[in-house]
């Protein structure tokens, strides 16, 4: 009798192990489905230190020649060149202006805040702006990301870790939704540590050129230029190498970067004109914010990708990175030759519908297709 208790008992408990090995299993599943990248290296959080050979080889638009064949765009929607456009130190008082302007142009922005300064009680309060006002910018699209708690102002013996980790949460805190992943080093006096600013963010923006050529951008120090857009050919910034083949910056990404506007006419026209620069031609400049262009670089210059024809006028892309899909989920633009005679075209990533559109170059057509890397292939249907 006492051994068929225990071998009930112990029955008992293989089962409860094996149900509790399901349930693990299962919750493993849907929160990471592979536990490593597909080359089978951990996950990357970032790309780390100045790349000493290119990750990604700039040349003129990729056009595949054979009907199936597909090629990752080197910018969003198979942009010649990125352009973003970026504010510092808060500078509420401005955001009335910015909104307008961004509306006008079609262009989403990304404010760099200092988080002390919001909701202060004091003479900052016009300049820091309020919680609430900074959670309607990023509800209509724009983006908020870290300027660091204090400026690493002189004024102050914060620790960096704080200086960048606090604001970081704080964004987060008092932003729902919004993913604090990038910070704009402050220049308030005290020198900044690259190595701690990327125990929290996977990108920071820092000091000149503008200009981050592909597949040799340094994520923890891209580049920006306080000139705004510079417009004078003449000028070392001049925005215009972006499109110039001759140029080594030639389908670079452009970063400006404002602080205070106020009632200044000459700030307010040049960012007239440069908008108008970046805006005048359809396809020449994707106008991404900073975080998204980070996104779309780091997934980009690790990216591999697999075409197939699965049937006339069907075809499945695969397409992976090696950067971690818990943070990066932005879809990279997806070039693939279809038929000629396709007159529409559908997609879809797993059950979801995803973007997709016909373009044509020299007679023959293309589609473009946004696919998420890491989140399985994704079908395109041409009729």
């Amino acid at each position: 009798m006492i051994a068929r208790n225990n071998w009930l008992q112990t029955l008992s408990l293989l089962f409860t192990l094996t149900l509790a090995w399901a349930g693990l299993s299962a919750q493993t599943s849907q929160k990471a489905p592979n536990a490593v990248a597909p080359d089978g290296s951990p996950w990357k959080r970032t790309l780390a230190g100045t790349p000493t050979q290119p990750q990604t080889k700039v040349t003129e638009r990729d056009w595949p020649a054979q009907e199936g064949a597909a090629s990752v765009c080197l910018w969003h929607d198979d942009a010649l060149a990125a352009f973003s456009y970026t504010i510092d130190d808060n500078n509420a008082m401005d955001i009335p202006y910015w909104l307008e302007i961004a509306d006008k142009y079609k262009i989403k922005l990304t404010w760099f805040v200092i988080t002390s300064n919001i909701d202060r009680t004091d003479g900052r309060r016009a300049q820091g702006g309020t919680w609430d006002a900074w959670r309607q910018v990023y509800a209509k699209g724009h983006d908020v990301q870290s300027h660091s708690v204090d400026h690493m102002s002189k004024a102050t013996t914060m620790p960096a870790d704080e200086e960048y980790g606090d604001s970081q949460k704080a964004i987060e805190k008092n932003i729902p939704g919004d993913r604090c992943l990038t910070l704009a080093y402050p220049g308030g006096g005290r020198p900044n540590d690259h190595a701690v600013a990327m125990k929290y963010y996977i990108a920071c923006r820092g000091s000149y050129p503008p200009f981050s050529v592909p597949g040799k951008i340094a994520y923890e120090n891209t580049g920006l230029t306080s000139a705004g857009v510079v417009l004078d050919p003449k000028h070392m910034h001049y925005i215009g190498q972006c499109l110039d083949p001759k140029s080594r910056y030639y389908r670079s990404w452009y970063c400006g970067l404002t602080h205070f506007v106020g009632p200044h006419e000459d700030t307010k026209k040049m960012l007239t004109e440069g908008f108008e620069f970046v805006t005048k031609t359809p396809g020449e400049f994707w106008l991404g914010r900073y975080r998204d262009v980070i996104l779309y670089g780091m997934e980009r210059d690790t990216d591999k990708l697999q075409s197939r024809i699965v049937e006339p006028g069907k075809y499945e892309l695969a397409l992976t990175s090696q950067m971690d899909p818990a943070l990066y989920d932005f879809p990279l633009t997806v070039k693939v030759k279809i038929g000629d005679s396709a007159k529409t075209v559908t997609a879809k990533q797993g059950d979801k519908p995803i973007d997709v559109r016909i373009i044509e170059n020299a007679g023959k057509k293309f589609a473009l297709v946004e696919v998420v890397p890491n989140r399985g292939p994704a079908l395109v249907e041409t009729k």
